[in-house]
């Protein structure tokens, strides 16, 4: 294996025989090249801070020292112990340190980021949260109440306790996802967070978050997971009574659901409203390290047995867009453990992205530049990472800071930019997904521990969270239909045909009620759409309710003989196909009409009247001009000679004091959104003007 010292320096010469060269090197493959900045200590509790680390807005010439060291992105803490560094809208407090105390460090640093005056690159912001933590602080104390544990009316008492129901709790007052109210208020308190905006960028309209973060998203010991409300919840479901044991295997696996049951919310959620934004978490990789790239070695890993943070099924499941585990390993003292886990990591992405995370903080500085290094070696299955987050900006080499570690990071990591790698699954995705949540009929209460299968294309089988809610991500389009089941209820089903393109971040809502007879409700409404003549248009409903049900399309309030499923094509649409289709559900104890949907077929155009050729005088005027048939609006260029001519794009075209140069074939190419058409060409002849005869020769006397 290479030693650190050998690949520094051979990056180090390649580095100088480019500058000797006078060689520009080349903009690096797309990878993330992130740091962890955390609100603990400088970095972005003030906009002079702000300003060091990602330079002043409007400024080309300051770019801040994440710029500067060509890296792209940032994982900010913005949320510290449910205290915050932005105007919560869920009433959390802005954290200590801050300065001003109000200072809006989130508004300042997307600013600062987002910047692109002169040229400056756009650095990505992610916004790190550390989730269950409150450091029994404000939030803590309002939502510590004498527990009951009740599951008809759920109490107050929020916390996490440790071995028992009666035990201490966690120290830092950490939360316990266990409890539905208190889950409902962290998706709550994250979904304020991803909806938070400013201005920023070019022209003011780029001022949103690029990414959620997570810290802890785990509990922090074996023992944890005994908040009263969500043992109750698990005896119920299992039919037990007591306190279970923490060495249960059935309840390690409760635990690790309430963790998970977070990330799926939160990330349906996401991708409901802003399918822009990237979900991502910081894992733990502890020690004893996996021995193969297996879920099998997975199980066999602390993170998975002791803390119950699953997040290899949640790259699998696809509810994160990238894992970013803190591969946090000294090299001098357990370079296996590292090599071992980033080799696992690397091999483990599944259908997202994976960055390295290594704990550069540990190391030396020689040793925290070959870590880094590391992060773009091929694992030994040939499998690649997207990138690394070193943890920290503050302490970037053991004993180090950022001033002196920049210089070695830029000659030996990043003498270029690189961009941010796409994600396909956001840019041009091929699945979509269908989310919801299952309540009870009269009450409303949510349908805790239903079981929620998926039947069409695919199947899947899922039990909902204690909000009542489900999520299937990825699914391939087509029609579907959701049933939910609960002892001592009947069931409820309903349907939905998905598609790529037509919802928001395709995410497909549909709810659920059992029990009582329900009449249907339309939980997806057919969209209007515009389509070319001659080729197909498909509207879709989505709906709940008690099943079976009974489906009518309609033309204009009249009913379309043989449309009778919850999806209706039009075949081969023409012109007198266009008008408002709309469609009635029925089951045995009510109907519900969709709302209408606007069909308009779009016609190529065809052009009726051609340009016609013409015979002008040189220095005179000449005027083509074309009409067509079809779907308006339409664009037109006019050619010359088959050249484009520039800003020739009206319905007529005057070519003005007119040359003999300016003789030949003029044509126009008339356009929309279904096609074109091209006229004949129009022959421009010009003629020079006749000249009055003149003596040229005096006859001689």
């Amino acid at each position: 294996m290479e030693s650190p010292q050998t690949r520094c320096l051979r990056t180090a010469i390649f580095a100088a025989l480019l500058l000797v060269l006078g060689t520009a090197c080349p903009a690096a493959a797309p990878e993330y090249r992130a740091f962890w900045v955390d609100a603990w200590n400088a970095g972005l509790l003030s906009q002079s801070q702000v300003d060091t680390l990602l330079g002043v807005p409007g400024n080309a010439n300051s770019k801040g020292v994440i710029r500067e060291a060509n890296c792209n992105m940032v994982i900010v803490q913005v949320r510290r112990r449910a205290d915050v560094c932005y105007p919560s809208g869920v009433g959390e407090p802005y954290m200590s340190g801050l300065s001003p105390a109000n200072f809006n460090s989130l508004a300042a640093m997307i600013k600062a980021a987002h910047d692109t005056t002169g040229g400056k690159k756009r650095v990505e912001v992610h916004c790190w949260s550390v989730v269950f933590k409150t450091a029994k602080g404000q939030v803590y104390s309002q939502h510590s109440d004498p527990p009951t544990g009740s599951l008809t009316t759920f109490d107050n008492y929020w916390p996490t306790r440790l071995s028992s129901t009666t035990g201490a709790e966690n120290s830092d007052g950490a939360f316990d996802p266990g409890h539905p109210k208190c889950l409902e208020y962290l998706i709550n308190a994250h979904m304020d967070l991803v909806n938070f905006q400013t201005t920023a960028g070019p022209g003011g309209a780029d001022g949103r978050i690029d990414g959620i973060h997570y810290d802890y998203i785990r509990f922090e010991a074996a023992t944890e997971g005994f908040n009263p409300t969500s043992v109750a919840r698990y005896n119920a479901r299992y039919g037990l009574s007591g306190n279970p044991s923490a060495a249960s295997e059935q309840f390690k696996q409760w635990r690790r659901d309430q963790v998970t049951a977070f990330a799926r919310q939160m990330y349906a959620r996401i991708q409901k409203t802003s399918p822009q934004i990237r979900q991502s978490g910081s894992f733990v990789t502890w020690n004893p390290s996996p021995a193969s790239s297996t879920r099998a070695a997975f199980q066999a890993t602390r993170p998975y047995y002791d803390v119950y943070s699953d997040w290899d099924s949640w790259q699998q499941e696809g509810i994160m867009d990238m894992a970013v585990p803190m591969t946090y390993y000294n090299w001098a003292s357990l370079p296996s453990d590292y090599t071992k886990w980033m080799n696992f990591e690397k091999d483990r992405k599944f259908n997202r992205h994976m960055i390295i995370g290594p704990g550069i903080y540990l190391n030396s500085l020689a040793n925290a530049i070959y870590e880094l290094q590391m992060t773009r070696d091929a694992s030994p299955a040939g499998n690649y990472a997207h990138g690394f987050s070193g943890y920290s900006y503050r302490t970037p080499y053991s004993g180090g800071t950022w001033a002196g570690f920049a210089p070695s990071l830029v000659s030996s990591v990043t003498p270029t930019w690189a961009d941010i790698p796409e994600m396909p699954w956001k840019t041009s995705p091929t699945k979509a997904h269908i989310m919801g949540t299952v309540t009870i009929h009269g009450s409303g209460a949510w349908a805790d521990g239903a079981r929620v299968s998926l039947s069409g294309p695919v199947s899947r089988v899922q039990t909902n969270d204690g909000t009542g809610f489900y999520a299937f991500i990825d699914l391939p389009v087509g029609t579907y239909t959701v049933t939910a089941s609960l002892a001592g209820h009947p069931t409820a089903t309903g349907s939905t045909t998905i598609a790529v393109g037509q919802v928001t971040g395709n995410m497909y809502e549909l709810d659920l009620v059992l029990g009582g007879n329900v009449p249907p409700t339309i939980t997806t409404q057919p969209i209007s759409q515009s389509v070319k003549q001659g080729t197909n248009a498909t509207f879709t409903v989505g709906v709940s309710g008690t099943a079976p049900f009974a489906y009518q399309w309609r033309l204009n309030g009249a009913d379309i003989s043989g449309a009778t499923a919850s999806s209706y094509t039009r075949a081969n649409v023409q012109p007198a196909d266009a008008g408002t289709y709309s469609v009635v559900v029925t089951n045995a104890y009510g109907m519900a009409t969709s709302s209408g949907a606007l069909l308009t077929v779009v016609v190529p155009p065809t052009i009726t009247t051609q340009p016609l050729s013409q015979t002008v005088t040189q220095g005179q005027n000449a005027t083509f001009t074309v009409a067509a048939s079809g779907t308006a609006p339409f664009t037109y260029q006019w050619r010359f000679n088959g050249a484009p001519i520039g800003g020739a794009t009206a319905s007529s075209y005057t070519r003005s004091n007119v040359q003999l140069s300016d003789a030949g074939d003029y044509s126009v190419v008339v356009a929309n959104s279904a096609g074109s058409d091209t006229s004949a060409k129009a022959v421009l002849t010009v003629v020079v003007p006749p000249v009055p005869p003149a003596i040229t020769t005096q006859p001689q006397g």
